[in-house]
Formats: structure tokens, C-alpha cells, sequence
């Protein structure tokens, strides 16, 4: 595999293979399905295009009638058929509201029905896989895209209908059924886009940010509300790290000691100790060019072959 032609934009992980999210050209993406155990790797079928009438929103002085284009993916297995499935949820919403962006006011997202369009697009892994799209999405845009795969559904964190920039939920898609459900929310859980869905211990977690602290809520039994506990509470006591940027900040994986692997500016690995609150390097990148950072993802190695589904 010639890694030196993949812009990758996201990449996915999921029982023992990575899907790998590339920029091809002006929001036009290919999908890659990676061993990198064994580095087998194939490439899917292209995507349906979203739209051939979008107009690009454009950095300028006033945005009036404008569209927004997105794009999020989630990879998932099925294990009532065997079988990988890769999802892309397209959409395009209509922007009513101009902005003058030298007064510095906000955006102001409408999510009236007749101004949003999103559609759902399904490839399953096979020799004669193709991308299938008669699945409507009946929420708000996810936040990104997702690899928190649990029962047999991918998560996703979505806006609430006309609080784009406010609260979520968390929606989830049956790969079985192909049907989209809302999780309940843990409580006392703020819920804003900074927050991160993730997969520990085999359960669905979210993180909380604040200014000091992340809290990580693990549901028990999936799809219970009852069940959110919040099991870790990650305190920042180390200089080199700060929380005042969320995005920056992302728990990956629970360890069988209970300690938990972060990574930091995509320039950094580190292992926090929820019981000693204790941070621990385990690895650091040398340069600050953007060329120099990396992607982290959890990944569970196994020699299944992304070329005979």
C-alpha cells in the first residue's frame, strides 16, 4: 500500500480494520478498508455524489443563501450477518441567515425542514459490495464522524433541531435493521459539541470537558438510561497539558489496569492514572509543523481480510 498517495481525512477503526477517509479532491472522498496487521488493504466503489448543483460556502465579507456541504462516516460490523459496513451521512442545509463577519456576529444555523437535506449512504463489505442510499436521516447533523460501534450500531453525537451550536444527542444507526434511534443522555451531562463518543471496556462512553477536568460517562446495558455512570474523571495536573482546548484532548482506550491512553495535539501519547490522578508519557513527536502530527485511533488487531468480504 502506497501510503504516500492517501490524504487521509478520518480514519475508523473496527475489529481488527481501519477505514481510512481520503480527500481526493474539493470535498470528493474515496473510502479504504486496511489490515494494517497484515497490510491488506481495498478500496471501495465511489461514493454517489452528494450534489451537482451545491454552491460552496464562501469566506466573505456577507453569507446569504448560501449552502452548506458535509459530510460524516461511520464504520461498523454486524455480527448477526458477519458482516463491515461502512456509512456516509450526506447533507446540505440551505443558510437563511447573513452574516457580516466584520461585526463578529454569530452564526445562525436554521433547521427548517425545507432548508436541510441530508441522505444516507451504506456500503457493505462483499466481493459485489455497491453503495446503497434509499435511507432517509431523520436528525440534525452529526458532529463528526464515528467509529463508536456497540451492539452492533454506530453512534453518533447529532445537534438538536435549531441548536446547532448548543446541546446534542446521541443517535444511533442498527446495522442490522438500518433503523435511527436516540440514546438517552447521561445525566448531569452538559452535552455540547465538545463532547466525544468512544468505546471502553465494550461499552459506549462520552467525555464532558471543563476547565480542569473530563469526565467520561460509560452506559452499562446500551440503550438504558438508567445505566450511565460516570466512571472516570481525568484531571489536568500536568503543565505541559492543557484542557482549554477540548479539541485537542482525546481518550482513546481503557487499559485492563484501569488506567486510560490519551492523545494529546496529535503530537502526543499519554496514559492518566484515574486512580493516583497521575499522567505518564508514553509518547511524543518532535516538531510542530502540522506534517509532524499524527492520527490515533484504538485499535484491536486480528487477521481478518478486508479482500474476501
Amino acid at each position: 500500500m502506497n501510503h504516500n498517495i492517501l490524504n487521509v481525512n478520518t480514519t475508523l477503526s473496527c475489529n481488527g480494520l481501519l477505514c481510512l477517509i481520503c480527500l481526493k479532491n474539493n470535498f470528493s472522498y474515496r473510502v479504504c478498508i486496511f489490515n494494517p496487521l497484515t497490510e491488506e488493504h481495498k478500496y471501495l466503489p465511489d461514493m454517489p455524489s452528494v450534489s451537482q448543483t451545491v454552491t460552496r460556502l464562501r469566506i466573505s465579507k456577507y453569507i446569504d443563501n448560501e449552502a452548506y456541504l458535509y459530510q460524516r462516516f461511520g464504520f461498523g460490523f454486524n455480527p448477526s450477518t458477519n458482516e463491515f459496513k461502512v456509512v456516509r451521512i450526506a447533507g446540505i442545509h440551505n443558510i437563511t441567515h447573513m452574516v457580516t463577519l466584520k461585526k463578529k456576529k454569530p452564526f445562525n444555523w436554521d433547521f427548517d425542514p425545507k432548508n436541510f437535506r441530508q441522505k444516507v449512504d451504506v456500503f457493505t463489505l462483499s466481493r459485489t459490495g455497491v453503495w446503497r442510499s434509499n435511507i432517509d436521516m431523520p436528525f440534525a447533523c452529526p458532529v463528526e464522524s464515528s467509529g463508536a460501534v456497540v451492539n452492533g450500531a454506530i453512534h453518533w453525537l447529532c445537534s438538536r433541531q435549531g441548536q446547532f451550536k448548543e446541546s446534542c444527542i446521541v443517535v444511533s444507526f442498527d446495522l442490522s435493521d438500518k433503523k435511527f434511534r436516540v440514546i438517552p443522555n447521561p445525566p448531569d451531562c452538559e452535552m455540547g459539541q465538545d463532547c466525544e463518543l468512544l468505546v471502553l471496556g465494550g461499552c459506549l462512553a462520552i467525555t464532558d470537558y471543563y476547565a480542569s477536568r473530563i469526565d467520561i460517562w460509560v452506559m452499562q446495558e446500551h440503550g438504558v438510561e438508567g445505566s450511565w455512570t460516570k466512571e472516570i474523571v481525568i484531571i489536568e495536573n500536568l503543565p505541559r497539558v492543557s484542557f482549554t482546548s477540548p479539541q485537542w484532548i482525546h481518550p482513546l482506550c481503557l487499559l485492563s489496569s484501569g488506567k486510560i491512553v490519551i492523545s494529546y495535539k496529535r503530537g502526543a501519547l499519554y496514559c492518566f492514572d484515574p486512580e493516583e490522578t497521575e499522567w505518564k508519557n508514553i509518547f511524543t513527536k518532535r516538531g510542530l509543523h502540522p506534517l509532524d502530527q499524527f492520527m490515533a485511533v484504538s485499535y484491536n488487531p486480528s487477521l481478518v481480510s478486508p479482500c474476501l468480504h
